[in-house]
This record gives structure tokens, sequence and C-alpha cells, in this order.
């Protein structure tokens, strides 16, 4: 090893995922994780009639073909490569997938992309799965606070970049990768972490692929170290590193001690707040406190002269700029991003599911109307990304003006979804598409993975479906 990297980042990051014993996960880490896996495995079936989801199938099929394992939107004959592809974008598609709020990064996705179907292919049990994507998890969310908010403002997406190591991560799990062979994986993974936020503007499918992205790049990365190709060890900390060449600030304070700090003993990664809503996280705590005004006051359409939301100033550029580009979405994912055209869907149909967000909805004359009333504010009272809320005050043809606060986004620690919440999501999701008995048996497995020997019986239940 180079003089210059003795204990790197990425050593350290090695020696904690290859050496962290699986039956070390604490109770609470277990149980968050496993609902983790349930809520993004329901995103991805949600997410299987998508046209984003379809075409990383067809791509898989014909660039990564194979028949080690399966992907779970489409079953049949996948290769690992091919069926982290297709997770990884079937669970990101819909917008439906959980979300780390200080690193603003989607971590879930691409890890459990690519740990199941490299688990499956290897034979792993539940508990060395869950803990594969526990740990990847808690990586790819330490990773995110380096930096927080930087790569965003730089037009980088933390899920495209974060998400590649927190995948590789867990993959290096399932392969049961040493300490050194772990390093080399994460440091080939500086070469292939990207995610441009370049679809934010038009609406483009690409950002649909990142979490896709990460997923097979985790695959790539994983089996070149196995079979022996070597990874800077600085690819972190370096004179070249990744956040130094991100950032491009050479006066920024980096907080590499957040991704090491009290490493497996605090857990970033129980903070992971799972969606209720198919649309950027920002957005959550509004449609809540709308939603709320909505049911309170049996308020209409017609009713409304003016929408007002409040928000931290860091949340505008994201989902309510350009303010005429956020009235008149291109597209569905265009939508999911949009202050406007999602309050103006969850005001008109009481609520959001994976079938909101359809093309049709982006040009129909009452979601345009309402979203014109749609005003978003900065409160600059709301600075702290662990205290993800909103304001809405709704003003009424009648006079009156309605307000409602949301302190925390449902599903954070502080306001969180119950067990009976996650599994209430995942029946929503998958009920068009598999009986009760069949959603039940899911379930019934995937609470149970840690007493599990293999996924297989998850694999068989699914192909069933």
């Amino acid at each position: 090893m180079p003089a210059q990297f003795p204990h790197s980042l990425s050593q350290q990051i090695a020696d904690w995922v290859s050496g962290y014993s699986h039956d070390a996960l604490p109770a609470d880490v277990i149980q968050s994780t496993k609902l983790r896996i349930l809520d993004i495995m329901g995103c991805m079936l949600g997410a299987a009639a998508h046209p984003d989801a379809l075409s990383a199938r067809d791509t898989a099929a014909q660039a990564f073909p194979g028949a080690q394992t399966r992907s779970i939107p489409y079953g049949g004959g996948a290769s690992m490569a091919g069926a982290a592809l297709v997770n990884g974008t079937a669970a990101l598609v819909l917008e439906f997938d959980d979300s780390h709020l200080e690193s603003a990064l989607h971590s879930s996705s691409p890890v459990i992309a690519v740990a199941i179907p490299v688990a499956h292919a290897q034979g792993c049990t539940g508990r060395q799965f869950i803990a594969a994507v526990a740990l990847g998890n808690e990586i790819a969310c330490r990773l995110g606070m380096v930096a927080v908010g930087k790569f965003h403002q730089n037009g980088f997406h933390p899920t495209g970049i974060f998400g590649t190591f927190g995948a590789i991560c867990a993959a290096a799990r399932c392969l049961s990768l040493n300490a050194t062979q772990t390093m080399d994986a994460i440091g080939i993974g500086g070469s292939l972490s990207s995610a441009s936020m370049a679809s934010w503007e038009d609406g483009s499918a690409a950002k649909s692929l990142h979490a896709g992205f990460s997923a097979l790049s985790a695959v790539n990365a994983a089996f070149c170290a196995r079979n022996g190709v070597t990874g800077p060890r600085g690819v972190f900390d370096g004179r070249f590193g990744f956040f130094k060449a991100h950032v491009q600030d050479k006066s920024y304070p980096f907080a590499f001690s957040r991704a090491t700090d009290r490493l497996g003993d605090d857990w970033e990664a129980l903070k992971i707040a799972p969606k209720a809503y198919p649309c950027g996280h920002y957005i959550q705590p509004l449609i809540d406190a709308a939603l709320t005004l909505r049911r309170q006051h049996g308020i209409t359409p017609d009713q409304v002269i003016s929408i007002s939301c409040s928000v931290p100033e860091f949340v505008i550029p994201l989902v309510a700029e350009p303010v005429a580009e956020k009235r008149r979405p291109r597209t569905s994912f265009h939508g999911r991003f949009s202050l406007h055209h999602s309050m103006a869907e969850a005001m008109l149909q009481g609520t959001l599911d994976k079938k909101s967000f359809d093309a049709a909805n982006l040009t129909d004359q009452r979601f345009n109307t309402l979203a014109d009333k749609v005003h978003a504010m900065v409160d600059r009272q709301m600075t702290d990304r662990n205290q993800l809320g909103g304001r809405v005050e709704i003003e009424l043809t009648d006079g009156r003006k309605v307000a409602f606060t949301v302190d925390h986004m449902r599903g954070m620690p502080q306001n969180p979804m119950s067990t009976e919440d996650i599994v209430r999501k995942f029946r929503s999701n998958v009920s068009d598409l598999m009986p009760a008995i069949r959603i039940d048996r899911i379930v019934d497995i995937v609470m149970s993975l840690d007493r599990q020997d293999d996924l297989q019986p998850l694999m068989t239940e699914l192909d069933a479906a």
C-alpha cells in the first residue's frame, strides 16, 4: 500500500464492511432493514409497467444476458448485472423509494438492487443478505454527509454518486470479499460513480437509471476486485480524491470524520425515511399539510384562490424553480419534482399513489389551473436538513385563509411510518399484480429473512406471482 495512505478513508470503510459480523447487527437495525427491503421491493414491482423500467429490462436482456438469478419486477432468468440494472431502475423510477434526508440520498434503491441478485446467486443466508443491505446503506449515507449539499449544488445527483459506493459495499459483503478486495472495489468505484442532474431541466428519463447504474457498477467493481484489479486507496481523501474533484472548492472543510465516527454504534441507516407519496421527498410534508387542510375543511379545487408553501431555502431550486417549468412539467418524472404540479394532483385526487403523474395529467387543464395557484416561498427559520417540514396556507373564495404546518416529513424518525404503514404501502403497490394470499406470503418471508437459509423461498414466491 502506498505510504501516503496508511489509514485512508477507503481502508477504514473496507475494514469495517468486511470485518463486521452479521450476528452483531442490533435488533432495531435488522427490523428497519427488513422494512427497507419490503418497501423497495414494492417500488420495484409497482413500477413493472413503467416505460423506463421496461426499457431497462430490454437493455439488460440484450447487453447483460444470463440466468444466474432473476430481477424483482420481471422474473425469468437474469444475470447479476442485468438484474441489478433492472432492479435499481424500477426502484427509483416512481420516486416512491426512501431517502436519507441529510445527504439527500436514495441509498436503499441501489443497495438493495444489487444485494438481492448477488446474494441469491451466491447462496447467502437471509441474515447475511440483511447485513449486506444494512452496511451498504450505512456507508452510502455517511459518505453523503461529508459534504452536505455540495453535490446537488454542483449538479450531481447524490443517489448515483454515493449510492454506488454503498452498493459496492453490499456486493462485497455478498461475495465475501476480504478487506483488501473491498478497498479495491471501493477505489474502482471512484471511476464508475457518476450522476448528472441535467435531467431535472428537461424531465428526460436518464435520471431513472441512476440507481440502476449504481447497482450495475457495484457488480462490475466487486467482481473486478475479486479477480485482482486494484483500486486507488486515496479515492476519497487523496490528492485527486473523489470529493475534491466533484466539489471543486479548495477551501471547503470536508467532514471526512462523519463517514467513520462511531461507525457501527450510531446508525445513520435508522434515519432513512420511507415515502408516503411518489414524488420528491422535499415535497412530501407539503402534500401532507395540504391534504390535511383538504380533509379538515372540505376544500374543493374551485374554492382555491392560492396555495402558499413555505419551505427551506435549499429546497426552492430543486422543486420550485424555474416556476414556468414547474407549473408545466414536460414528463411524468418532471412532474414528480414539481411542487406546483404535485400539489395540484394531490388536491384534485385526494392522494398520490403509483398511478399518479400520468402523462395525460400534465396537459389536463384542471391540474394546470390549480398548479398556477401554487406559490413557493422561503422560510428562513428552516435550516436543519434533519428537520424537513413545511407550511401550507390556502386562501379560499369565501375569504378564509387556512394553514397547517408539518414539522417533520412523515417517515422520518421524528414522525415515523409504522410497520403497518409500510406493509399497507407494499400491498397498494402490488395489489393489481398478484392475489392477496401471495402478497401475504411475500410479506411473511421478507419479515422473517433473518431466519431464512437463503433467498430461494422469496424468489420462488415471486416467480409464482
